[in-house]
């Protein structure tokens, strides 16, 4: 193992087992997967009328094109109905509004929702529907035993103190791809079970979209979603993606990943198949599509992308661009509005008032929590004397675990990342008593941890993990490629960067001069984008500190056959020269 390896390894308390216990893949099928398929069997038999009813982000989504594509090749009479991105879940009225658009029905499948959506669960039952629900969140009260069937991980590991028996750590596209590859396996052709297994594509980037942990079944899985949409890629190529047999639905989900994929080339989001990457799904992919919840937008265009007809395909993921763009603009607007000196935030650090739109209070408390690494929550006024809105919190603070019995206050969602409601002005007061109370008592041990790096690299500090070494460096990125995919559970190194930058030759890059480069002794290049900003007339280098530090990554940069190890991060506030 490298040395950096080695230091990595030490520094996060990894034990020596721990590769080798993240990519165990021998857990089992959810609970009752069986019987769903039974079910779903007997419609499809009675060739009764089906509807798929999912969630509204990334995940959902995904979700969406698995169940809609995976069970149109299975030969079911199935319909997708588009549900509104107002709030997560689903009540009586979505149910009424597919009876109504869909008055034959017979049976709801649920894509990442349900297990929370009593009312409405409970009222298709009254009203003679099967309701079959998969879901990978915790469920509420009277929610699961209402439905027909439910397949849920998350209550299968809640249910069995042996942690190896269950993983409830995966996605709703990948709880629903499993019951769609069981069902073909027990009912279908191999031809079949091949086409379906085709679809864990989607299940991938539900993974990475919705933050799920990349070890056990998920590594393989984003793997595999990796390696398959750089072929469907085809460096620009739309053959593989048309040679795709299978009906008409199922088809068109490829073309459109296809289309999706060479629009975000045209962009200069993807340079080559090698760009195409855990990162460029969690970073690129998911939000573009996320835009729609976040802008209340109706997630029609989404389904629009993979489902319509093929000159509507491009016209749709266009749309998601230019929405992408205004939701940028909308956070940094509420954000500016929302920590101004003249707002009146009273519950600050841990919980804010915003007057942005819904869609965006997730990423108003992300943005936040990144500043301060302490749980945040970002909430409206809901127009009855309560407030709603979202939460982020650091993965040392498990939110629905330890407010889950607070008055007052509802969250749903994920320990991290969720949805919540609060009753009151009075709930408001107890959240951030409360929070106040319970970040300091856990504050101390988790923080030093989160702030350590997992390698110190410095020229100044004889007692750092590492001096420059390029060749150590080298072959450390060659190495660490080998532990892709890296996400939730299993971060890419985080490395500090230490040294004089009064030794260093600086210059910017790029026409208008947006970014800054600096040479490091010893070979190493520094690279800061959107940087330039900080030296507005020149870089003046004897304005400069004798030691800086900044947090970022390494990365190889290959020229033919000409390799220069560089070093990605952001100038510390120190050296801003803006206003000298």
């Amino acid at each position: 193992m490298n040395k950096l390896l080695e230091i990595m390894w030490k520094n996060r308390n990894y034990p020596a087992d721990f590769y080798k216990k993240i990519t165990q893949c021998n857990h089992l099928l959810p609970k009752h997967i069986d019987e769903m398929c039974e079910r779903l069997k007997q419609h499809h038999d009675a060739e009764d009328h089906v509807v798929l009813l999912t969630d509204f982000d990334m995940d959902g989504i995904m979700t969406g094109v698995i169940g809609y594509a995976g069970l149109a090749e299975l030969g079911f009479n199935i319909d997708l109905y588009m549900p509104s991105t107002d709030s997560y879940g689903f009540d009586e009225s979505d149910i009424q509004k597919i009876m109504e658009q869909y008055r034959d029905v017979k049976a709801i499948v649920t894509g990442d929702v349900g297990v929370s959506a009593y009312e409405g669960v409970q009222y298709g039952m009254d009203h003679g529907l099967d309701m079959l629900v998969t879901d990978h969140h915790a469920p509420s009260e009277g929610a699961a035993s209402a439905a027909g069937v439910v397949v849920d991980p998350v209550c299968d590991e809640k249910e069995n103190s042996a942690s190896d028996l269950y993983f409830g750590g995966i996605c709703g596209a990948h709880v629903l791809f499993l019951v769609l590859h069981r069902y073909a396996e027990l009912y279908c052709s191999k031809d079949k079970v091949a086409q379906i297994n085709r679809l864990r594509l989607f299940a991938g980037i539900g993974t990475v979209s919705d933050s799920m942990p990349v070890y056990y079944e998920n590594r393989p899985l984003i793997k595999d979603s990796i390696r398959m949409c750089r072929t469907i890629y085809n460096n620009g190529n739309p053959d593989v993606a048309r040679s795709i047999p299978g009906c008409e639905i199922y088809h068109r989900a490829f073309t459109g990943l296809y289309t999706t994929l060479s629009t975000f080339h045209d962009v200069g989001r993807i340079s080559d198949p090698d760009s195409i990457d855990e990162v460029f799904f969690g970073f690129y992919l998911a939000p573009a599509f996320n835009s729609l919840k976040r802008m209340n937008a109706g997630v029609e265009p989404a389904y629009t992308v993979f489902f319509g007809e093929p000159e509507k395909q491009k016209e749709a993921i266009v749309y998601l661009f230019d929405l992408t763009e205004r939701r940028k603009q909308e956070v940094e607007d509420a954000l500016a509005a929302m920590l101004s000196r003249d707002a009146e935030q009273p519950f600050a650090p841990y919980l804010y008032f915003t007057n942005a739109i819904g869609g965006v209070r997730g990423l108003l408390a992300q943005r936040v929590l990144s500043r301060t690494g302490e749980p945040v929550l970002v909430v409206s006024p809901d127009g009855n004397g309560g407030y709603s809105g979202s939460g982020r919190c650091p993965s040392w603070f498990p939110f629905l675990t330890i407010a889950g019995e607070w008055t007052g206050v509802h969250p749903a969602g994920h320990e991290v990342a969720f949805g919540i409601s609060l009753d009151d002005l009075t709930a408001c007061e107890t959240l951030f008593a409360n929070l106040k109370e319970e970040i300091q008592n856990r504050k101390p041990s988790d923080l030093a941890e989160r702030d350590k790096p997992d390698i110190k690299i410095s020229t100044v500090d004889p007692n750092a993990d590492t001096g420059i070494d390029t060749k150590l460096f080298e072959e450390f990125l060659e190495e660490i490629e080998t532990y892709r995919p890296f996400g939730a559970g299993f971060k890419a190194p985080d490395i500090e960067l230490e040294f004089d930058p009064r030794q260093a030759t600086w210059s910017y890059l790029g026409k208008e001069k947006n970014h800054v480069k600096a040479a490091l002794p010893d070979g190493l290049a520094l690279l800061c984008f959107n940087q330039g900003a900080f030296f507005p007339d020149e870089i003046q280098v004897e304005k400069m500190p004798s030691k800086v530090s900044l947090r970022g990554r390494l990365n190889l940069n290959a020229w033919g056959n000409y390799k220069t190890v560089q070093f990605m991060g952001s100038l510390p506030n120190e050296m801003d020269q803006s206003n000298t």
